[in-house]
């Protein structure tokens, strides 16, 4: 039993140096009784969403949007700035379209589009997939898009934070 306790208790201190050197000079005077709620499965979870894989198959740091962008669920295919259409007719050329579901009927307009953003929807929806496949930045999960980017609005579209963000308002 003695063993067990001790075994434990090194597992607790290498937990805590390890979270201690994850949050970097900002740590505080943190000491052993703060990890006393620690929980590794919540741990691991938040370290989990904290990264994004790369083209390339790596694992970056995944940026936090930025103070007054609205945020969703970044579905790839990097940074875009465009026009906004509502998906009426043929969009202009680098617009980014914004609707409130992913409808794979869009799939034809995708080569030309400079962002992507939906109401509804997930990373792994067919139109999500095509656009990460063509380039297109698409962010998903952006509740009352449609509403907060009317068309002729200039906004921008991180594909790899989830943040929309408004340049210019339209006339």
């Amino acid at each position: 039993m003695r063993l067990a306790s001790s075994f434990v208790q090194t597992v607790v201190a290498l937990r805590f140096v390890d979270n201690a050197v994850a949050q970097g000079p900002d740590a505080g005077d943190l000491d052993l009784d703060d990890v006393a709620g620690f929980h590794p499965q919540r741990r691991l979870a938040r370290k989990a969403n904290a990264f994004r894989r790369t083209g390339d198959g790596r694992a970056a740091p995944l940026a936090v949007p930025s103070a007054g962008a609205t945020a969703g669920t970044g579905a790839g295919g990097g940074r875009g700035r465009g026009v906004v259409h509502s998906g009426d007719g043929p969009p202009p050329a680098g617009a980014v379209l914004v609707v409130r579901t992913l409808d794979p009927g869009y799939a034809s307009v995708l080569p030309g589009l400079g962002g992507l953003v939906a109401e509804t929807g997930s990373v792994l929806s067919h139109l999500a997939i095509l656009a990460r496949e063509f380039g297109v930045p698409t962010v998903v999960g952006v509740a009352g898009a449609v509403d907060r980017f009317p068309t002729g609005t200039v906004v921008t579209v991180d594909g790899a934070t989830g943040a929309v963000e408004i340049q210019e308002v339209a006339a």
